[in-house]
């Protein structure tokens, strides 16, 4: 499926996600491409900003990376949490008590701040 980036900003946004999350796993351009099967030119591109389609290689480079589409955007980021943080638990499903734990500290701590 290919949708259409709303506003440039978002295109950015996503490019910078990616380059943060290649990075973090310690991958280069060319590393992310042989995983994802997408040249690596294509990628610095995307990097870049320079996308405007959320096209199938760009799915497959997000999906590589966990990064959903609908969170790319700058209006639609707190919407998608509950998503990224059920994706997260499927991963990683020790980190259930850790999220759990800190939703009850932000909790505790907007009821302390209440008079």
């Amino acid at each position: 499926m290919t949708t259409r980036f709303n506003h440039p900003e978002d295109v950015k946004l996503l490019g910078r996600r990616i380059m943060e999350a290649r990075k973090a796993r310690g991958l280069t351009l060319k590393d992310l491409g042989e995983r994802v099967a997408v040249h690596y030119t294509q990628i610095s591109r995307i990097e870049r900003g320079q996308a405007s389609l959320m096209g199938k290689n760009m799915q497959k480079i997000c999906n590589f990376l966990d990064i959903f589409e609908a969170s790319v955007t700058s209006d639609d980021s707190v919407k998608e949490l509950p998503r990224r943080v059920e994706a997260l638990i499927h991963r990683w499903p020790e980190s259930a008590s850790l999220l759990l734990s800190i939703v009850e500290a932000v909790e505790a701590a907007l009821r302390s701040r209440q008079v």
